[in-house]
């Protein structure tokens, strides 16, 4: 039996969306925040750093998430509010999939709701949202005091277990049937969340995510960032 409520496409952001991840979308509020020599330094300590990164995202994603919003730590709303105005139309115009742009697309001239449901921070995804016209979005609150990052996070933390219970109170607050929804995601930390809908789509998937969705029969597309010219 179908439970009350309206379909909807909830998708993941980073490799699924778009040809993103949360390292690229910090150093680009960096650019924009820093100039000249204070760029330069940063961005030479954050490479070396990024190895440690993508080692730990690796290990936990959960733990790696926690780890790297510290990098917001004094990062301000009036700073964030700036990058969305300025840099990020371009550069979420950028990276964002054509067929994946079409997808939402479909999804809404279907009167399907469409939401974002991701591990990056909430703030720095708000100008992607009204790019797509999305509905709504779910993503990493962090802490602010004062109008300032503090680096820390606040609510429910929506990677591996906790993005599932995330789509399931997004689905409680927005009337949404599951079971006549769609999600899609990259990678096999994702499984929880696609297990919650009728109709999972695996985007760029991960090795074991790949075989996962064989074994399951869930729908498997290859999205491609547009080409940038040299």
């Amino acid at each position: 039996m179908t439970s009350p409520g309206k379909a909807a496409a909830f998708f993941d952001v980073d490799g699924t969306l778009a040809a993103t991840n949360v390292l690229i979308v910090f150093a680009s509020l960096q650019r924009h925040r820093l100039r000249g020599t204070r760029w330069a330094m940063w961005f030479l300590w954050f490479a070396i750093r990024a190895f440690w990164f993508l080692f730990l995202d690796l290990y936990d994603r959960r733990l790696f998430n926690e780890r790297f919003v510290q990098n917001y730590r004094g990062v301000t709303l009036q700073e964030i509010a700036s990058w969305q105005t300025t840099s990020a139309p371009a550069f979420w115009a950028a990276r964002l999939f054509p067929e994946a742009a079409s997808e939402v697309r479909q999804h809404r001239a279907a009167g399907r709701a469409v939401v974002i449901l991701s591990g990056g921070m909430a703030p720095m995804l708000e100008t992607l949202v009204r790019l797509l016209g999305a509905d709504a979005l779910y993503a990493t609150k962090p802490e602010m005091v004062d109008g300032r990052l503090t680096g820390r996070l606040v609510g429910t933390h929506p990677v591996n277990e906790g993005k599932a219970a995330v789509i399931k109170n997004a689905a409680a607050d927005l009337g949404i049937a599951l079971d006549a929804s769609y999600a899609y995601a990259d990678h096999y930390t994702d499984r929880f969340f696609l297990e919650t809908v009728a109709h999972p789509v695996a985007v760029n998937p991960s090795r074991r995510l790949k075989a996962l969705a064989a074994e399951r029969g869930w729908r498997v597309c290859r999205w491609k960032a547009k080409p940038t010219m040299a």
